[in-house]
């Protein structure tokens, strides 16, 4: 049931992106930063798992350098 959710196939689920650069800012927990409805391309691996997903529309450019993104 949640690999069906993570690919967007569970009716009623939707997902929705959000992300930081790092666990920490000035030592504190970093903000997540939302990105958006992405798309599921792919998974793979175990604990962690990693997951690809398409943006419909990129990153915007005032989030890009926040998150690492050039």
């Amino acid at each position: 049931q949640i690999g069906r959710m993570i690919e967007g196939t569970e009716p009623g689920a939707r997902v929705h992106l959000f992300v930081r650069n790092g666990k920490l800012r000035n030592g504190k927990a970093a903000p997540f930063l939302y990105c958006g409805r992405p798309r599921f391309e792919t998974w793979s691996g175990e604990k962690p798992i990693t997951v690809t997903w398409q943006l419909e529309d990129p990153v915007p450019a005032h989030l890009r350098a926040s998150l690492g993104i050039r």
